[in-house]
């Protein structure tokens, strides 16, 4: 690969280098600040260097390698070269064809703790424009305790070691919101202990941030990229694979995913207040099907529902609003085929004096139906109906008023990803959501955190997020 060198400061005493590499690959990617080992001491860019740069632009990403400064150099000599680094891929993103928020750092073995160091002294060094959004550590030395690597930590302190070095023991400082972090490490490493992964690891787990550890049960320190070992060479993917669904990286040659149907049921105010400005942050699309309940439910709960002027609200910002009857019967097959008339146009009409447009859809309450029932439907206009018949949606095959969906409720990651991976993008799944968190129904609630993975996961697969109209339009 063609080597573009850039002089961090003009004025440093040690040379401190960026080294930019080129990749042919078009469109604008995630970057891989790749920082070598060596202890502080040195910098392996002879292994840790070049070898990982390449691996990592083969797979998608613009890289870049630190040459960054050593003993006698100490802290925070190295890490301002690093921020300085991330400062200028940041600032020159536009021609490096790099994405600014998808930048991480790679680091190895003592350059593993500089990787990791970046995004907690960020604040202290006043550098937070330039920490990393994802960090991936190779065989990391982490703590200074008595399984650290205790070289490493005298070449960074100096004459500061023994007073300093456990305010740089940095299983210690991780603190949340810490950027999400790949790490692997050898179970038979005599250099750097796998306990300093397994410690940096713990410590992300128990702030809630994301990390993933990988362990592999045999091979020294320094094997980079694996030395011809099939398992551990594969890292490199499995780390891009990490950030693609933890980190909110992406890649613009990514294929199609699935597509996703996502449908709201009952029109509860953080609808409005949490549920569309996460679909507004992804970029995705969603039907919202209100209903009112019956009277006494309103004199208890009506402050939990959205008001006619947010459902408007709701429409103007681009989402589809659909028909779920206006009290909610538990089985309209029970109802004579007047009540649920009544049930459907009384409602048609609360939307209409709101101003909203409604959409063709509509879901029958508790996904329960029949030929009656489906009649009544489209004699009201509608011509889709959501059930709840747990399958994939076959839009060419399937008739509209009989639309499968599949409930998620109570954080259930199993179903979430068990749906997503029936779906195809021409054979979509359909989602059916309540609240979030659902208040009054507590049996059908997701959390906003839960409910946000589910989005960022969506957004890893690449997949098309549109709500019940849109998928019949596009797909039928």
């Amino acid at each position: 690969m063609k080597k573009e060198v850039i002089r961090l400061w003009q004025d440093s005493e040690t040379e401190v280098e960026l080294q930019c590499y080129e990749n042919p690959k078009t469109g604008i990617r995630p970057a891989m600040l790749v920082i070598p080992g060596g202890g502080y001491a040195n910098v392996c860019q002879g292994h840790e260097g070049y070898p990982i740069a390449k691996r990592f632009s083969d797979i998608g990403f613009r890289s870049f390698v630190l040459i960054y400064r050593v003993a006698p150099h100490r802290f925070p000599a190295p890490q301002l070269d690093a921020y300085k680094a991330i400062e200028y891929i940041r600032n020159n993103a536009d021609k490096l064809q790099v994405n600014p928020d998808n930048i991480a750092v790679c680091g190895f073995s003592a350059g593993g703790h500089l990787a990791a160091s970046l995004a907690i002294f960020a604040k202290e060094l006043g550098k937070e424009t330039c920490a990393p959004n994802g960090v991936v550590l190779a065989y990391p030395v982490i703590s200074s305790s008595s399984f650290g690597h205790q070289g490493s930590f005298k070449n960074l302190l100096g004459e500061d070691y023994k007073s300093k070095k456990s305010l740089y023991s940095l299983e210690k400082r991780v603190e949340k919101g810490y950027p999400a972090t790949f790490c692997w490490h050898t179970a038979e490493d005599s250099v750097v202990p796998v306990e300093n992964s397994l410690a940096f690891a713990r410590s992300m787990w128990k702030a809630g941030n994301s990390c993933e550890m990988r362990i592999f049960q045999t091979g020294s320190h320094g094997l980079a990229l694996g030395y011809g070992r099939k398992d551990i060479s594969a890292w490199p993917q499995m780390a891009k694979e990490f950030l693609i669904h933890n980190g909110n990286f992406s890649f613009p040659d990514t294929k199609q995913g699935p597509t996703v149907v996502l449908t709201f049921d009952d029109a509860t105010c953080n609808h409005l207040t949490t549920v569309a400005p996460l679909l507004k942050k992804y970029g995705f699309g969603a039907t919202f099907f209100p209903c009112n309940f019956d009277k006494k439910w309103q004199q208890k709960n009506r402050q939990h529902l959205m008001t006619q002027s947010q459902l408007k609200e709701l429409q103007e910002l681009g989402f589809e609003i659909g028909n779920h009857t206006d009290s909610h019967p538990w089985d309209m097959t029970k109802l004579s085929e007047e009540e649920c008339a009544r049930e459907i146009s009384t409602m048609n009409e609360y939307l209409r004096q709101a101003g909203v447009k409604v959409s063709n859809s509509f879901a029958y309450p508790c996904g329960i139906f029949d030929d009656n029932v489906i009649e009544t439907v489209k004699a009201a206009g509608f011509s889709l109906g959501r059930t709840t018949i747990e399958k994939v949606w076959d839009v060419k095959k399937c008739d509209p008023m009989k639309i499968p969906a599949i409930p998620i409720m109570n954080n259930s990651y199993g179903s979430f990803y068990a749906a997503v991976s029936k779906a195809t993008a021409e054979k979509p799944v359909v989602l059916v959501l309540h609240g979030i968190p659902e208040i009054v129904h507590a049996h059908c609630s997701n959390t906003p955190e839960f409910f946000e993975k589910m989005l960022s996961y969506l957004k890893a697969l690449n997949c098309r997020v549109i709500g019940l109209q849109e998928a019949y339009e596009l797909l039928k």
